[in-house]
């Protein structure tokens, strides 16, 4: 079995094609007609404003580093803009501030701690697979039962969400963890996860898994979807029982 070869490889984000486009013309007009900062300001006012709200929905230390950062940015503008009003000093500790974050941003990019990790799980769960069947089947798969408590789930919901793994919605009994792959699923708790792809833990112990047709269209061949569930469900059970037994560095590993 190869791993990391049954799924197909990566899309570049929407958003990231965005900012090749955007970053080069804001710079372009920046330089040639000076009102650049202009354009910086509702960008930097709407990126940092979302990405605060990821950040109180993740706990994820590196979106509270990103909002920051977008409104320093949005800051600056403003200081760009009323030079002749603002003193110069506010100006140059904007900018100071802004590298410095940009700064740690990209230690984080490069530490991976701004990384979702839905790929790999998806790689994950495929591993052990190497049958090939009929296909999709549009149902949740039963798991395996496990012991836990309502408590219990809810750390480990927010483990798994400050590490950027699954994106937990918390009902009343139980905690559905969604494997995503936009970060914009957190702005919005998503109670229609019936055709996502998650796990679910029941607060009785009961685990159920679910592959959604587009993460399975991303697989290379058309492997055996109940043993895909099944897999995806044993990994969250075997990150359970790490967590449990305080293992936490276990999962990241």
């Amino acid at each position: 079995m190869d791993f990391f070869r049954k799924v197909k490889s990566r899309e570049l984000p929407a958003e990231a094609i965005l900012w090749l486009i955007m970053a080069p013309l804001l710079l372009i007009v920046f330089f040639l007609f000076g009102f650049g900062a202009l354009l910086i300001l509702p960008i930097g006012l709407v990126y940092g404003i979302t990405t605060l709200i990821l950040f109180i929905r993740s706990w994820n230390w590196g979106y509270l580093v990103q909002g920051l950062f977008f409104l320093t940015l949005g800051a600056l503008a403003v200081a760009l803009v009323f030079k002749n009003h603002i003193h110069s000093a506010w100006s140059i500790s904007l900018a100071i501030v802004s590298v410095s974050l940009l700064l740690i941003m990209i230690f984080l990019g490069f530490n991976r701690n701004l990384k979702w990790w839905s790929y790999e799980i998806l790689e994950m769960a495929a591993l052990p697979v190497d049958d090939v069947q009929e296909g999709f089947t549009n149902r949740p798969m039963h798991v395996g039962q496990i012991n836990c408590s309502r408590q219990e789930l809810i750390r480990f919901a927010r483990f798994l969400s400050r590490n950027l793994i699954a994106i937990p919605v918390v009902e009343a009994d139980k905690v559905v963890f969604l494997i995503a792959h936009t970060r914009f699923k957190l702005i919005t708790p998503n109670h229609q996860y019936a055709s996502e792809t998650y796990v679910c833990i029941h607060t009785t112990g009961n685990v159920t898994a679910n592959i959604s047709l587009e993460d399975y269209q991303k697989f290379k061949n058309t492997y055996a979807f109940d043993q895909l569930c099944h897999h995806l469900g044993v990994m969250f059970i075997r990150f359970y029982q790490a967590f449990r037994e305080g293992k936490k560095e276990t999962i990241l590993e």
